[in-house]
């Protein structure tokens, strides 16, 4: 089995843009893992978290000009292949997301998770804004570390 660093972005979570109705989760977008991988969120080891090799970085703005990012809260979730919830990774104020797109150090450590996500079951990311808002795929980044395994 061969184990390799990756990273869903912004074009595997969120596709298009997506009008967000606010007080509520909206989904973003969702990834299916194939056949013949695994994929465990994060990368690196969780025994030194703060030096954890894995990090997650994001930042959705809206359809204004120039862009402005928009305040709300993250939920990321594991889903059966018929979209059943199976387990809420979390969820994350934008600014915890938001850190430094380019400072490591600055970013929130995501060490490699226990549990991987197996062939037809998807990655999804959700977002729900403290105010109405249509986010723009173009002028969002997402950048959230992975383990590959391909089988």
């Amino acid at each position: 089995m061969a184990h390799n660093h990756g990273k869903l972005i912004r074009a595997d979570l969120m596709p298009a843009n997506v009008t967000a109705a606010a007080a509520q989760y909206n989904l973003i977008g969702k990834y299916t893992v194939k056949a013949g991988e695994i994929i465990f969120l994060g990368f690196g080891t969780s025994a030194d978290m703060h030096n954890a090799v894995g990090r997650v970085y994001g930042v959705i703005k809206d359809n204004a000009t120039p862009a402005v990012e928009i305040a709300g809260t993250w939920l990321l979730q594991i889903e059966s292949a018929q979209d059943i919830p199976l387990q809420v990774i979390g969820t994350w104020r934008t600014e915890d997301w938001n850190t430094s797109a380019t400072d490591k150090t600055k970013q929130i450590p995501w060490p490699k998770m226990q549990s991987g996500v197996s062939k037809d079951k998807k990655i999804a990311l959700y977002f729900k804004p403290d105010t109405a808002a249509t986010a723009v795929a173009a002028d969002t980044t997402l950048a959230i570390d992975i383990t590959r395994v391909l089988i």
